[in-house]
């Protein structure tokens, strides 16, 4: 069986291409843009996630995704219902596999994994030696247990157990009243944007120059879909276009991100994307609202180093600033989501 690789990377919601083909930018006809398709017929779907310290710098946001109210309750073989588990470390190195499940009433149960995403973090590497985003379709078993309880979801994958907890415990969290309040609200929205981009396939290298000739789209693991698209080889622009995409249920974002650069990957960022975040025990109330402008983003070397991100808030209450474009590669949650075992 294939080694299964679980240490996966995002460059930052910033990556951008180069111009020109290479190996990864030709596909064979019939390669499906991608397996996942939006949760709209879903019963129910929650969220749980989790701050992981392993000392030092290192920390990682998990996330999993179950489709279930009750992410202990059973869920038998004939009615598998979703299953998607992801990891987001400080630097942006992200992991996510996708696929359904079954449970028994003791807590056992498999996730049956139909495809395993990586995207490797390569800031160091000139924009022409990188990968990109990669998928695999080679599906397998993988063996898990959940317990716990609605609010400390234990959830045991490959030896290690974790304690995860509803998104809103973080939500709940945030003040936008406090210094950091306006930065942890940013880490929650940009949280989302990395399980989108990781599933674009060449995503960060020259590979993206697929899409020049093959606009792509993508359903949101949850709810709604977003839009890929590169006009010219040279000087490329890529569009990434989200229409009422969810990939945390709750969590929706709106509007193009543009990217336009030389073909050494400089250059300069536009576009205005909406969020709207819902409470997941209250889907008609709207906890925060609010855009992100990326008009100040500078790109340097295919990844976003230059500028800040214009930050504004509508709901609940009115905020304006300016974020550093650090961000995207300093993920760290953990003032609204306190590390746990």
């Amino acid at each position: 069986m294939k080694r299964r690789v679980f240490n996966l990377a995002l460059v930052s919601v910033v990556s951008v291409i180069a111009a020109a083909c290479d190996k990864n930018g030709v596909y064979p006809y019939g390669t499906p843009t991608d397996v996942v398709q939006s949760c709209t017929a879903c019963a129910e779907v929650g969220v749980y996630l989790r701050s992981k310290s392993a000392g030092g710098n290192d920390l990682t946001t998990e996330m999993l995704i179950v489709e279930s109210v009750d992410p202990t309750a059973p869920v038998a073989a004939a009615d598998m219902k979703r299953f998607v588990f992801g990891t987001v470390e400080r630097n942006s190195t992200t992991n996510l596999v996708y696929g359904t499940y079954e449970l028994a009433g003791n807590g056992v149960g498999v996730a049956h994994v139909t495809a395993t995403y990586t995207f490797n973090y390569e800031a160091d590497i000139p924009i022409a030696g990188r990968e990109g985003a990669q998928r695999v379709d080679d599906p397998y078993d993988l063996p898990i247990r959940i317990d716990g309880d609605p609010t400390a979801v234990e959830l045991e994958i490959q030896g290690e157990t974790r304690t995860l907890s509803p998104m809103y415990e973080a939500l709940d969290r945030i003040d936008l009243e406090s210094p950091d309040g306006a930065t942890d609200l940013f880490q929650v929205y940009n949280l989302a944007l990395f399980f989108s981009q990781v599933r674009i396939q060449a995503f960060g290298g020259l590979g993206m120059t697929r899409y020049v000739t093959a606009p792509s789209r993508f359903d949101g693991l949850v709810a709604g879909y977003y839009t890929v698209s590169v006009k010219a080889f040279l000087d490329p622009t890529a569009t990434i276009e989200y229409n009422a995409s969810q990939d945390f249920p709750g969590v929706t974002i709106n509007g193009p991100q543009i990217t336009k650069v030389n073909t050494s990957g400089n250059g300069p960022m536009e576009g205005v994307l909406t969020f709207e975040i819902k409470d997941p025990r209250d889907v008609n109330r709207v906890m925060f609202a609010g855009s992100v402008d990326y008009q100040d983003i500078g790109v340097r070397d295919g990844v976003g180093a230059l500028g800040e991100y214009i930050f504004a808030v509508t709901t609940p209450t009115v905020v304006n600033t300016r974020l550093p474009v650090s961000l995207a590669a300093n993920v760290d949650l953990t003032n609204i989501l306190p590390v746990t075992p």
